[in-house]
């Protein structure tokens, strides 16, 4: 099974482009995003309603956790669409995943309490599971609000960091970086054997 994974979109033009030439390409599964569809400013919504469309449109299930640059409209619209995982499990392509978007005060005016804290809370258990977020993990950097997961999952999976792609073990965690689909680098994930392969467009 193949899950097509871009990240970090920052509400380009030539990135709704690309994506409709990945799928159409790729044909896989489903899409995953680790967040940033959009950019703080005009036309953000809109914008994120297309990117959801193009996956809509082909009927391949899309799955995204927010970034930093996505705001509450965004967030909100993303939650609607039945789409977005925040503190939130989901067993889809016969795998686990959890989700976890950036961390930060204005989760939760969605409902979300723990969006507010700077660290996954204990009670949420990503243990064996693939772990999708858009901050790296705790210590990658020290510019980010970082995630420090308290269980440990199979696999985990951020964004955020644009030109830093690759896969690497830290903490005894298998760590994947998507680097920004603005400079038409993607991943392709395949399932049950959670393989990544960097391709570019």
């Amino acid at each position: 099974m193949k899950i097509i994974i871009v990240s970090d979109l920052h509400q380009q033009r030539k990135c709704l482009d690309h994506f409709v030439r990945v799928l159409d390409t790729e044909k896989p599964e489903g899409v995953l995003c680790p967040g940033d569809v959009t950019d703080r400013g005009t036309n953000h919504l809109e914008y994120a309603k297309k990117f959801v469309e193009v996956c809509k449109t082909r009927s391949v299930p899309l799955r995204v956790v927010h970034g930093n640059n996505d705001d509450l409209n965004v967030r909100a619209y993303f939650k609607e669409q039945g789409i977005l995982w925040h503190f939130q499990c989901e067993k889809i392509w016969d795998t686990q995943f959890c989700g976890v978007g950036w961390l930060d005060e204005e989760g939760p005016s969605l409902g979300f309490a723990e969006a507010s804290s700077k660290a996954i809370p204990e009670r949420f258990d990503v243990a064996g599971s693939i772990l999708v977020t858009h901050a790296p993990p705790i210590s990658a950097s020290r510019r980010t609000a970082q995630v420090d997961p308290k269980s440990k999952p199979a696999l985990h999976i951020s964004g955020h960091m644009h030109s830093w792609e690759g896969e690497q073990e830290r903490n005894g965690i298998r760590w994947v970086r998507i680097p920004t689909f603005m400079r038409g680098r993607y991943a392709v994930l395949t399932l049950p054997d959670q393989k990544v392969i960097f391709r570019s467009i």
